[in-house]
């Protein structure tokens, strides 16, 4: 019998806040507690309100903060410095970084943008030039490869952002709510595009969202941060919202990560069919009590081409 490969990314009991001030009570733990895993390959949605630690988490798992309590096991080996000092921003370039913000430099071109990490590590050649010709190819910006950023629409921009993150191949990618400023026209083709590019190198993507429907479209599996509150939902007719009112509920009673049930198709999102898992009528969740679910999109069905619906360039 072969043993089960261990996950590529494991959060011990991390713990989190900040340093107290002079004069005031002892902060609070902006995360406490925390343990979860991520395969290797695995696209991973964690779904919160604002001020539920969501950013904070991306930031020490990419060594940007350092954690207070617990640890992070990165393929097999702990790596959780305690001293500032010690941090590894990016963790040696294994783990990429989207923010909400593009952080594009306004007087290099889209190419140049894409480039500008290669030519940090010294490794742009022909091999990865061509690479990064191919991911401007995919997401739709061919011809607009000497763009400046003024130059190019939001959604333009956001594609820019992201693949000069996976251009330099880093084995994890979080990504901090990166389609949150954008209309929703735009960010239904920016999903499309991250899963064709995801399908493309399967990467593993943690992916932090306020929007449960973007976490279920998008996730092989969602956790919750910070759910546990009374929440009012509105489910109309609509199957899809119907599950979505469901799963904020089942959330919100301490369900930490779930799944949708098993072969009953309930909606679609894009081109990509969102199934159930499961019985058909899952009993409640009592409070405290966990469950896990997979949510799988269709991957053989076609994704639309990258610049439909969208704005032209500025």
């Amino acid at each position: 019998m072969s043993m089960a490969a261990a996950p590529l990314l494991e959060i011990r009991r991390l713990g989190k806040r900040f340093a107290a001030r002079h004069g005031r009570e002892p902060p609070p733990w902006v995360i406490q507690d925390l343990s979860f895993s991520v395969e290797e390959g695995e696209f991973l949605t964690i779904i919160g309100p604002s001020g539920a630690g969501k950013s904070t988490l991306l930031n020490i798992i990419a060594q940007i903060d350092t954690a207070s309590a617990g640890e992070i096991v990165f393929d097999g080996a702990p790596v959780t410095p305690r001293d500032p000092r010690a941090l590894r921003p990016g963790f040696d370039r294994r783990i990429g970084y989207v923010t909400q913000d593009d952080n594009l430099l306004p007087w290099r071109s889209t190419l140049d943008n894409v480039l500008f990490a290669l030519e940090v590590q010294r490794r742009l050649n022909d091999e990865t030039r061509a690479h990064a010709e191919m991911l401007i190819r995919a997401v739709g910006l061919a011809g607009f490869e000497h763009y400046y950023p003024h130059e190019l629409s939001g959604g333009m921009r956001k594609r820019t952002a992201l693949i000069r993150t996976l251009v330099y191949d880093p084995p994890v990618i979080l990504m901090d709510e990166p389609f949150a400023a954008v209309d929703a026209q735009t960010r239904t083709q920016l999903q499309a595009d991250l899963m064709k590019l995801w399908h493309l190198g399967r990467k593993t993507i943690i992916f932090v969202t306020h929007d449960i429907t973007e976490a279920i479209a998008l996730g092989d599996r969602a956790r919750a941060r910070g759910l546990r509150r009374r929440l009012r939902t509105h489910s109309g007719g609509c199957a899809m919202m119907m599950i979505v009112a469901e799963l904020w509920l089942r959330l919100a009673a301490g369900a930490g990560e779930l799944p949708l049930p098993e072969g009953e198709r309930v909606g679609v999102r894009g081109s990509r069919t969102i199934e159930r898992s499961g019985p058909p009528h899952p009993r409640p969740l009592p409070v405290g009590e966990r469950e896990s679910h997979r949510v799988r999109g269709n991957s053989n069905a076609p994704i639309p081409n990258s610049g439909e619906g969208e704005k032209s360039p500025r």
